[in-house]
């Protein structure tokens, strides 16, 4: 039984013709890319792939020199195989952002400790990484603190462990 629902394609070409290769791949379908060091990996959903697509891309653009391989990817939960392998965050070796299946550190100050889901992030983004940082160089008692947009709420979560009470947090989703 078959029961892959995407396709992984490798494309080489090169580094000049990415840009357009992505865009290009995105109006054929393609839901996602994913640029390493020697390929593009490109995945379509199986039904909708189309080798002759990719054979007329590559004549299109014949400076790029395409070339391809194609792999079925395996049915996964990708929501939880993302959930358990996403690395916790450390800042200035005083704040631990992890998930309840990491190891605690017990040399950090701050031990902030989030339940990874997908759809409100783990504080990997670079703004949640410097604002973490910027709190433990401004002093917190007796500010107010709003935390706009605030996924899991990691900001507000260290604003309370570092003696602030008036803290206000939203989100859309």
């Amino acid at each position: 039984m078959d029961d892959s629902i995407f396709l992984k394609v490798e494309i080489i070409c090169k580094p000049e013709f990415v840009d357009i290769l992505i865009a290009e791949l995105s109006v054929l379908g393609y839901e996602s890319m994913l640029e390493t060091h020697s390929c593009l990996e490109a995945y379509i959903e199986k039904p909708i792939f189309s080798e002759k697509l990719l054979t007329e891309l590559a004549k299109k653009y014949e400076a790029a020199a395409l070339q391809w391989n194609v792999e079925e990817v395996p049915h996964k939960n990708w929501n939880e195989e993302w959930e358990r392998n996403y690395e916790p965050i450390r800042v200035e070796n005083k704040i631990l952002v992890r998930a309840s299946f990491h190891e605690a550190d017990p040399t950090v100050t701050y031990d902030l400790i989030i339940t990874p889901k997908m759809s409100f992030g783990t504080g990997h983004h670079a703004t949640t990484y410097l604002m973490l940082k910027h709190q433990l160089e401004v002093e917190q008692r007796g500010k107010r603190v709003v935390d706009a947009g605030c996924g899991p709420a990691i900001l507000s979560v260290m604003a309370e462990k570092l003696a602030e009470d008036d803290i206000k947090a939203c989100d859309v989703d």
